[in-house]
């Protein structure tokens, strides 16, 4: 690990090791104490295991500690990209875990977080495939992006996850992706990192491979609730539980001065957004048995997404149109 000026002169370098294998360094960030964060995974021969490994360094790269990350065989982890809870101090890995088929082996994406010490809290598998990159939102939550293994075909998809650092297991939403220039055939599509922006939302840049046709990069702008410009991924249901929402109705469609949603939910929380991710006040909202009603009136004509929260941190995206 090496350290540069503005200059690019080298101001100290220090190696990485640990008696048990090879280090395999994947990203390296800043703590929240002013030192540093890297992760990496450990190849260790001898044992035949590939366990994670989290390295905390002080200012001059010295090693603090190491904490490593295993579990049944097969013991393989790559812990890919991390970021520090600025509120909590906790840190949030991601990558992936392999695991035993009926048939041969899956990479699976993981999340794990851990105290500021590198102590394991928890982790979540969610599907078959990779996360490849994590940021911290404005709003002190975090999304991450990945791959996932979608079909016996092989394609592959990106995916997005938001959610909040006690709350992994209750995601905000979750939405997957399809770039493709046809859906239907054969292709891959992968998101290699994201960056926050100065609206909420986040730019991604990801590459697509074509079976028997040219391959692509590409990047996509999204907004503060994981939606595109094409608005095509907003009508998701999202959350947890597909079935949380599944007695939903709302209407008028499209909506004048008052739109209703009928639900046996209670205590359900409504947020309005423009298509920029901005977000809009709604001005009344009241509930009567089973129908909320939302006031729009002071509501500009357009094109918005409501967001309709719900239990354990599940949610619903609806696109609504305002005349």
């Amino acid at each position: 690990l090496t350290k540069f000026d503005l200059s690019g002169n080298q101001i100290w370098h220090k190696s990485l090791i640990n008696p048990k294998g090879l280090i395999l360094a994947h990203t390296v960030t800043k703590s929240t104490d002013g030192g540093l964060l890297v992760s990496a995974d450990i190849t260790d021969t001898i044992a035949a295991v590939h366990p994670g490994l989290l390295i905390k360094l002080d200012q001059a790269g010295n090693i603090l500690w190491q904490k490593e990350f295993h579990k049944n065989a097969p013991d393989i982890i790559e812990t890919r990209q991390l970021v520090q809870d600025s509120a909590t101090k906790k840190i949030i890995i991601v990558g992936m875990q392999r695991e035993y088929t009926q048939v041969n082996t899956e990479d699976y994406a993981s999340v794990y977080i851990t105290d500021s010490l590198g102590n394991e809290i928890t982790r979540r598998t969610f599907g078959k495939g990779g996360m490849t990159d994590i940021i911290q939102t404005k709003d002190e939550n975090f999304v991450v992006t990945g791959i996932r293994k979608a079909d016996a075909l092989g394609r592959v998809f990106p995916t997005i996850v938001k959610f909040g650092i006690d709350s992994l297991n209750f995601p905000r939403w979750r939405i997957d992706y399809n770039y493709g220039k046809d859906i239907n055939a054969y292709n891959q599509q992968k998101v290699l990192t994201v960056e926050l922006t100065s609206d909420g939302g986040w730019i991604a840049a990801s590459w697509v491979i074509r079976q028997n046709s040219a391959n692509f990069m590409q990047i996509v702008k999204y907004d503060a609730n994981g939606c595109d410009s094409s608005l095509a991924y907003c009508s998701n249901r999202l959350g947890l539980s597909p079935y949380v929402f599944s007695d939903l109705q709302i209407y008028p469609q499209p909506a004048n001065e008052e739109l209703h949603i009928k639900t046996p939910l209670n205590d359900l929380v409504f947020e309005l957004y423009d298509i920029y991710g901005r977000n809009i006040k709604i001005p009344d909202s009241r509930q009567v048995e089973d129908i909320y009603t939302l006031s729009l009136k002071q509501v500009p004509a357009g094109l918005y997404l409501l967001r309709i929260s719900g239990p354990q941190g599940s949610a619903y995206i609806h696109k609504l149109l305002k005349d």
